[in-house]
């Protein structure tokens, strides 16, 4: 039950997450404009490439480590200070850094860059690792949801002009930073003050330095594309371009992220506790709901990508359909290995896998963006961000692929690619039918909905499967 309501507070959080950009971005693209949005987009890369070092690993390892000892409340707190500190001290190492980054490379945005100090700081005060670990996610998501709100009205209300770019980002990483400070008062009550030596501080480096290795190589399609767009081409517009693209496909995945924290700190305690049957219930679970899910997801977005682009952000982004269409396939490599990495690799610390899945990854990203951005522009990144998704997921696979018998789940993927495929077409033919509209990108939905649940529910009724099982008792009135 308390697995459900976990699941049920992040992925309605993440719902809310893409629910708010729904509202704020056809008005911030109108407003600001691609240069506004790419300075916002190039200025927050910088500074979380440079957080990216406040944290190393603590995402995951604060999380799996307070997972396993918050059934003791004394030891619980000493692995949160000695923990923190760390974090402290890494902090003071890196605000140093960017602040000398920023006056001795005469950036051009110096601006945007030093109001990202507002989210640095916000990072400083990241304790949501103890939460995630406590599996506390009502206590996060509800100050979560408050501050969207705040931004959203904030955003109305003070961004007016392309002039006003300074003060989005301000709202932005204000909102975040706001959202931290929030969160100390709870934790205090939770945890007691235990005195921890340098020794202790320093046991916990270690171990978050190697899961920090992927982090870091993982920033490379995550961060670093965004950097290299302005870098390379000199085109801040072509980032706004690029960070609304990858708006749209990252947000549903958000959904599937959010599935994949809640398991992770679910499953690293039953390990714990010697329960690993109950864990591979879970995975078995997770790889087919989120299949589903997710496959519907990415040839939606496909579907609908060129309108919707033109419909939602205005003719200054059309480009962002065809890159919108290209990146929809990343969320299915993405969530493949995402159920692969959070509900085994991590909880069974496999951290070997994970640091070379996601190091190749990187090396491909660079390698296809030095091509390709020279030449394309947007659609480079693109190209290098899914030669990377590519190559993660088929690491995660081929490490795992006896292990978790995962050629039954792959059979079952496909099954519903092909649904998903007929839904794409579908989809098409309504745009090309019907023209650029409002009205068509409403239709092309319903259809979309329409033709993807059908065709599922003849697969599952052919397989017999469990979800079809279900439904029929319960439309027969039997328990």
């Amino acid at each position: 039950m308390r697995l459900r309501r976990n699941i049920f507070y992040n992925v309605f959080y993440q719902i809310s997450v893409i629910i708010i950009p729904l509202i704020t971005a056809p008005y911030i693209s109108r407003v600001v404009g691609k240069e506004g949005v790419g300075v916002y987009s190039y200025s927050t890369s910088v500074a979380s490439y440079f957080a990216l070092f406040i944290l190393l690993g603590v995402g995951n390892y604060g999380a799996r480590s307070i997972a396993r000892n918050r059934d003791d409340k004394l030891l619980c707190s000493r692995k949160f200070w000695g923990i923190y500190f760390l974090q402290l001290i890494c902090s003071a190492v890196v605000m140093t850094a960017y602040v000398g980054f920023i006056i001795l490379t005469k950036q051009k945005y110096h601006t945007a860059l030093l109001i990202q100090i507002l989210y640095l700081l916000s990072v400083v005060l990241d304790i949501n690792w103890y939460f995630i670990g406590t599996e506390q996610f009502r206590i996060t998501v509800t100050r979560g949801m408050i501050i969207k709100f705040v931004q959203v009205i904030a955003i109305f209300t003070f961004v007016k002009s392309d002039a006003d770019v300074y003060k989005y980002i301000i709202i932005m990483t204000g909102g975040v930073l706001l959202g931290q400070i929030l969160l100390f008062p709870v934790l205090l009550k939770k945890v007691c003050f235990v005195r921890v030596n340098t020794r202790e501080i320093l046991s916990h480096l270690k171990p978050n330095l190697i899961l920090f290795i992927p982090i870091l190589a993982t920033s490379v399609f995550t961060i670093m594309d965004k950097i290299m767009l302005e870098l390379i081409n000199h085109d801040i517009a072509a980032v706004g371009i690029y960070e609304y693209s990858e708006k749209i496909v990252k947000l549903p995945l958000g959904v599937i992220t959010a599935i994949g924290t809640v398991m992770l700190s679910k499953i690293s305690n039953l390990l714990v506790n010697n329960k690993e049957s109950q864990s591979n219930t879970y995975f078995q679970m997770s790889m087919k709901y989120i299949g589903i899910i997710v496959v519907a997801m990415a040839f939606g977005i496909a579907g609908i990508a060129p309108i919707f682009s033109v419909v939602f952000y205005g003719q200054d982004f059309s480009e962002c359909g065809s890159i919108i269409t290209m990146l929809a396939i990343i969320l299915m490599t993405s969530s493949w290995a995402n159920i692969i990495r959070t509900q085994y690799l991590i909880p069974h610390e496999k951290d070997k896998i994970y640091i070379t899945a996601v190091v190749s990854g990187a090396i491909v990203n660079l390698g296809l963006n030095y091509l390709f951005i020279p030449k394309f522009g947007a659609t480079g990144a693109a190209i290098g961000t899914i030669g990377a998704e590519l190559v993660l997921c088929f690491v995660h696979t081929v490490a795992v692929w006896k292990k978790l018998n995962l050629k039954v789940y792959l059979k079952d993927w496909i099954l519903y690619a092909c649904c998903g495929i007929a839904m794409f077409f579908g989809v098409r033919l309504v745009e090309i039918k019907m023209g650029i509209s409002i009205l068509t990108l409403i239709i092309q939905v319903l259809c979309g909905v329409i033709i993807y649940i059908l065709l599922m529910s003849i697969i599952l009724l052919i397989k017999q499967d469990e979800i079809f099982l279900k439904f029929k008792r319960r439309l027969s009135g039997k328990p």
